[in-house]
């Protein structure tokens, strides 16, 4: 039984004994499998799953963390912030743009709080730093699974005073960097990361066995620190060249240090990769 997933076997038995029946192409993955198999649901057809009330069967432990301050806030300065393109594919809630700050090259998300968020008093912004808490205590950004954060501040909203003596920078209304952001009371609330060179989607016709097994394994390392991700898309998934680098933290949910973790949480996200890797457009 496995210690972090809702299955009989470990996530590897069950991906080697998947892909073994697919019909070999030397070195790729070999696409997507018979449409309608409900065998290839691997992660959440009851012949691998155990039942929901086994949550805590022999469940992993959340390690104890020693205190960490987290992300560093930094003042914003439009004078040390220089835009440069925008990366993703402006169909979400966030805008990722790469810039400078102060010299150096870093990629900037910018949250926007959305009816539904607030609705839902789902605060994005805070829990994607709360993630990146437990990622900084991890060591999992020095090991290069995430990138590494750098600072984060509040971008002056739209009547901010401060724009008068930076008219040049102001950043929104149409065909600006923040054309999204509408609300003119908003504050918007962004995060620096590091620029990894060179970083992108891997396709899925270029994906090796080995990969497969990469991409699972990387995934595990999150869930065995106490972080549900609960956005495992496509989009979140990069590879550098080397390895695979997650990213997009703020619909995470923190289990406790000290208690077991969620199998059923954890599970979620290896289905839900699982469907848009083979199911969906990856």
């Amino acid at each position: 039984m496995s210690d972090l997933y809702p299955l009989q076997r470990s996530v590897r038995e069950i991906l080697t004994e998947w892909l073994d029946t697919r019909p070999p192409i030397p070195n790729t993955f070999e696409g997507p499998p018979r449409v309608g198999n409900n065998e290839d649901y691997i992660f959440s057809n009851g012949r691998n799953q155990v039942r929901p009330q086994e949550d805590t069967v022999s469940a992993a432990v959340v390690p104890v963390y020693p205190p960490s301050p987290g992300i560093s806030p930094l003042e914003f300065d439009p004078k040390k912030l220089k835009w440069g393109r925008r990366l993703d594919d402006q169909s979400s809630d966030n805008a990722v743009f790469e810039v400078t700050w102060d010299g150096q090259p870093f990629v900037m998300k910018v949250n926007r709080q959305t009816e539904n968020d607030q609705n839902s008093r789902q605060d994005r912004h805070r829990a994607e730093l709360n993630a990146y808490k437990r990622l900084l205590q991890s060591k999992l950004c020095d090991a290069g699974v995430v990138p590494q954060p750098y600072g984060y501040f509040h971008i002056w909203g739209q009547q901010h005073v401060g724009w008068l003596s930076h008219v040049n920078s102001f950043p929104y209304g149409d065909k600006r960097w923040l054309r999204d952001f509408t609300n003119p009371a908003e504050y918007p609330r962004a995060i620096l990361f590091e620029r990894i060179p060179n970083v992108a989607r891997l396709p899925r016709d270029q994906f090796t066995r080995q990969n497969m097994f990469d991409l699972f394994d990387t995934v595990e390392r999150i869930h065995r620190e106490g972080i549900a991700h609960r956005d495992m898309e496509a989009r979140n998934v990069l590879w550098n060249g080397n390895h695979f680098v997650i990213v997009d933290f703020d619909n995470a949910q923190l289990l406790p240090e000290g208690k077991h973790v969620s199998k059923s949480k954890n599970g979620k996200d290896l289905a839900d990769m699982w469907q848009n890797f083979i199911f969906n457009k990856w």
